[in-house]
């Protein structure tokens, strides 16, 4: 899980009660997600125990989006058999248009 304001805090925070092992990469508040440090993170799993990346798309707090088709392509082509499947998961306040199968899963709340 990256860290990119406020909700990304929120989210390792409702991950870690619900029982996960939560890795949280820090951020500034001031960018989105880094590919490359995804790419560098998931490089580093050489037992292959992180099994899901989440983010925050669009963080509300700060106003930085994060670039998911980019991250995705971090993460890997899921049908490489090198790479292992990472699902992604974020919270998409303003995902807009199609997302061409680089989501597996997302998780939206309502203000209303």
């Amino acid at each position: 899980m990256f860290e990119t304001g406020h909700f990304a805090s929120l989210w390792r925070d409702m991950a870690a009660r619900l029982g996960l092992k939560v890795d949280f990469v820090p951020g500034d508040w001031r960018h989105g997600v880094d590919p490359a440090s995804v790419r560098q993170k998931l490089g580093e799993d050489k037992p292959r125990a992180i099994r899901a990346v989440a983010i925050v798309h669009n963080e509300t707090s700060t106003g930085v989006a994060s670039r998911i088709a980019a991250v995705r392509r971090a993460i890997g082509d899921p049908r490489r058999r090198a790479i292992p499947r990472r699902p992604i998961s974020l919270e998409p306040m303003r995902l807009i248009g199609p997302t061409n199968g680089s989501v597996e899963v997302a998780v939206v709340g309502s203000r209303a």
